[in-house]
């Protein structure tokens, strides 16, 4: 057998119902995602790592408030707030990855379609 049957041998098999061997064996021939380095305190270590409300952000940020309502309708800033109910929390760490990913992306950090 190759080793593409055995591996999909053994992901039809739960894991369960594995031995130690199968599942060492499925562990090394699953290929494994790159870790993401989140940025840190360390990196930002004037930012507060968390802010709340729109003036907040555009306050830390440097940026109009009017710029920060445009990318939050947008969908930019989505995956860094944190609202329960009128009360919104951007998470300034992840705000400024997102803007750095989405800055190479395209010119006006738009989010892709």
């Amino acid at each position: 057998m190759n080793d593409k049957t055995i591996l999909l041998s053994l992901l039809d098999k739960p894991v369960l119902m594995m031995s130690g061997a199968e599942f060492l064996e499925l562990l090394q021939q699953v290929e494994t995602k790159k870790v993401v380095e989140q940025p840190s305190v360390f990196k930002y270590p004037k930012l507060p790592p968390f802010v709340t409300g729109i003036k907040g952000v555009a306050e830390v940020l440097g940026i109009s408030v009017s710029t920060v309502n445009r990318m939050k309708a947008e969908g930019v800033l989505d995956e860094a707030i944190l609202q329960n109910g009128k009360t919104v929390i951007f998470d300034t760490y992840k705000m400024l990855e997102i803007l750095r990913v989405s800055n190479h992306k395209n010119k006006f950090n738009r989010k892709q379609a």
